[in-house]
């Protein structure tokens, strides 16, 4: 029995092997210089001291075309933007916002194309899912650069003097010793108040029950603690994840806070989320951030976080 059960262990590990496609740390991240440093600045504070911003992650934008309990939300979330004109100082997006990794699906494009008009400044990640079609990241960091107002996938961005967000890159599940490296370079002489990292997936909350990770974990552990460690000693306050699509987890850590934002679109799944975008205010006279959770469906508010950065 217990030969039985090793031989279907095996197996199955070497199914797994089979369909994965091996990349060196070195393709994952690869820049030959320090994207953190010189950081751009994409707006600033305003006269009463406060930094407003929306964030959200997983939108999945055309995904009902394969996956009937999906019910799309780019229309809310372009609304928003449009209604916040005048509002939001600046835009996350956490990734996977293109659930095929085509750029040039119609409804990614028409996302993609209001947001740029809106002219909010966005910082927009990487997930696993924009790397579906390709592995070759140049061709997101070029259509960012391409459109106006869009920032990313990697890189520190500044809100006038006060604010400093650092967006990293774990589409692949590693972040690399390499990168790591670079953002310890530019943290340490980086003397903005408060920082803020962004990344798309999680690499705390949700280990217990993110269905993403049974078979093959979340994070890896060295590098894990590396981003406490460095979150910790130079400052970081708070912490900002997508990918487990349950979500909206608050977890504390010593000396900062991780939140992960559940996803956008709605799913009828018990696996998935109902949902929800976020909408931050930060008064950069005490640190004070107060984040509220609000409903993709209908915009109504579900849950209020409160965090001193």
């Amino acid at each position: 029995m217990k030969m039985r059960t090793a031989s279907l262990l095996t197996l199955l590990a070497l199914l797994l092997l089979s369909s994965c496609t091996i990349q060196l740390a070195k393709d994952i991240f690869d820049y030959d210089e320090n994207p953190f440093l010189n950081p751009q600045t994409i707006a600033e504070v305003h006269e009463e001291g406060t930094i407003r911003f929306l964030a959200f992650s997983d939108l999945h934008i055309n995904r009902s075309a394969t996956q009937s309990d999906v019910t799309e939300r780019y229309e809310e979330i372009i609304n928003v933007i449009e209604c916040g004109k005048e509002e939001f100082d600046f835009i996350m997006n956490l990734g996977d916002l293109n659930d095929s990794g085509d750029i040039n699906e119609t409804h990614f494009k028409k996302f993609i194309d209001a947001l740029s008009a809106s002219g909010i400044p966005s910082v927009n990640l990487l997930g696993n899912h924009e790397l579906h079609k390709s592995k070759d990241k140049s061709i997101w960091e070029n259509f960012f650069r391409g459109k106006k107002g869009l920032y990313g996938p990697v890189g520190c961005y500044r809100i006038g003097d006060s604010l400093s967000i650092y967006a990293l890159d774990n589409s692949q599940r590693l972040f690399t010793v390499k990168q790591l490296q670079y953002l310890e370079e530019a943290i340490a002489s980086d003397e903005s108040r408060y920082k803020i990292l962004i990344m798309h997936e999680n690499i705390t909350s949700g280990q217990a029950d993110d269905h993403s990770s049974v078979l093959i974990g979340t994070a890896d552990t060295a590098e894990r603690n590396r981003v406490y460690r460095l979150m910790a000693e130079y400052g970081a306050g708070l912490m900002l994840c997508g990918h487990h699509h349950m979500g909206d987890i608050k977890t504390p850590h010593k000396g900062f806070y991780e939140l992960n934002l559940a996803a956008a679109h709605t799913c009828s799944s018990f696996l998935e989320s109902e949902g929800y975008y976020y909408i931050g205010t930060l008064d950069t006279a005490t640190g004070k951030l107060k984040i509220d959770c609000f409903k993709s469906s209908d915009s109504s508010l579900y849950r209020e976080y409160e965090f001193t950065i």
